[in-house]
């Protein structure tokens, strides 16, 4: 018997393979909902644990201040500092 050796995947594909665009419009979909909109009115938002920031990029353009941290150190790391 014979095994085959096939070389395991690698950890994290890069960003396109994750479609980012879906990311994007999921984001975009759940901050526009009315309700969302109303709690994020006049407050200060934390969002821990960012990632890409796009929740955190469409939830600014609702509340007084937001924030986004992230501390993994990757390429979703920079999409998400590169934000302004």
């Amino acid at each position: 018997m014979t095994s085959q050796h096939t070389d395991p995947p690698s950890p994290k594909p890069p960003p396109e393979e994750y479609g980012m665009g879906h990311i994007q419009q999921r984001a975009k979909g759940f901050v526009e909902i009315p309700k969302i909109q109303e709690l994020l009115k006049d407050k200060f938002f934390c969002h821990i644990g960012c990632h890409t920031g796009h929740f955190i990029y469409e939830a600014s353009k609702h509340c007084k201040k937001a924030l986004g941290i992230e501390i993994t150190d990757d390429e979703f790391f920079s999409s998400a500092t590169s934000r302004e």
